[in-house]
């Protein structure tokens, strides 16, 4: 019930503000791996082969969330 709440207020919150790229990407989560909030862990775990490697993962560095939360002039840019 939660996770729908969630996902209900997340939609609602991209609709509001116009964030058509979030709707998208919530669109594209479903369609790849069957969930609107991207891959469960078992996905993840199939993936990359051990829970090791999904903790790896899940701590690597995206060079384009990074300009959007305003870390790559802290961690990566210039």
């Amino acid at each position: 019930m939660k996770v729908n709440q969630r996902n209900e207020g997340r939609i609602n919150n991209y609709l509001k503000s116009g964030n058509h790229n979030g709707l998208e990407s919530m669109k594209r989560n479903l369609e790849e791996y069957g969930n609107p909030n991207g891959p469960t862990p078992n996905q993840l775990f199939e993936k990359y082969g051990s829970w090791e490697d999904v903790i790896y993962a899940s701590t690597r560095s995206n060079p384009g969330m990074d300009v959007l939360t305003g870390l790559y002039d802290i961690y990566g840019g210039d």
